[in-house]
């Protein structure tokens, strides 16, 4: 199996060696990068484009999670940090697992299991699905930009929901869309859980109206190409 890839975000080099020492146990598991401030590690991923990172929450200039913002979404977040009350923010920015400072092995183990599970080769499966029947349709409760009246759509019509800011944004596969101010675990559950799937932590797609490029990447008939996390796969 191909070494598992990561890189370290944190401004705290007693925890950043920590870390480290403990992951170099982990034979299948590569450091392929080493970060103290999240302005530099943000083109280095993109460029590096590890499997995984592990990200300080508290850092110089600017908060961990602002990186989100700028990095592929197929990578998996590991958040280290000290401070417990950024749990339900990671929720909201569908971050892989958490991590509390100080990190001890039996802890870390639990998240390498996962990631080992998670990136071991698996046959590709082709995915056929039918579109929405009548009876499998649903509707969502959704407004225009600009415009604070709240209207219904039907769920299969959607092509694509993103998470952009403090809102989802919902398009058809015509080009148009729509918002909803609310999050993408929030959104899944008011769907048909058949058709629509959450690809990546920050994108839901219809199933029925997705054309596979590879196992790593899904177009939707409006026209969007994504990017899918392998935790998701």
């Amino acid at each position: 199996m191909d070494k598992i890839k990561y890189v370290i975000i944190d401004d705290e080099l007693q925890a950043h060696t920590a870390l480290l020492d403990l992951m170099k146990i982990h034979i299948d598991f590569e450091c392929i990068g080493e970060y103290f401030e999240v302005i530099e590690a943000i083109p280095n991923i993109n460029r590096l484009k590890p499997d995984f990172i592990f990200l300080d929450v508290e850092m110089p200039n600017i908060n961990g999670f602002e990186l989100l913002n700028y990095i592929d979404k197929s990578i998996y977040v590991i958040i280290t940090t000290s401070h417990r009350d950024y749990a339900y923010t990671g929720y909201e920015n569908d971050v892989f697992h958490f991590l509390h400072k100080p990190i001890f092995h039996d802890k870390l183990l639990k998240v390498i299991y996962r990631l080992t599970e998670i990136f071991k080769p698996n046959p590709k499966e082709n995915i056929n699905v039918s579109p929405l029947k009548d009876e499998d349709n649903t509707y969502l409760y959704v407004s225009k930009l600009r415009e604070n009246t709240i209207i219904k759509i039907q769920t299969k019509d959607i092509c694509s929901i993103e998470k952009t800011g403090n809102n989802v944004e919902i398009r058809n596969d015509k080009g148009e869309f729509y918002y909803r101010e609310d999050n993408i675990s929030n959104i899944i559950k008011e769907l048909p859980s058949n058709y629509f799937k959450i690809i990546n932590r920050s994108t839901i797609i219809n199933l029925a109206k997705a054309i596979w490029i590879d196992e790593k990447t899904v177009s939707v008939k409006n026209g969007k190409t994504f990017k899918v996390s392998p935790i998701f796969k």
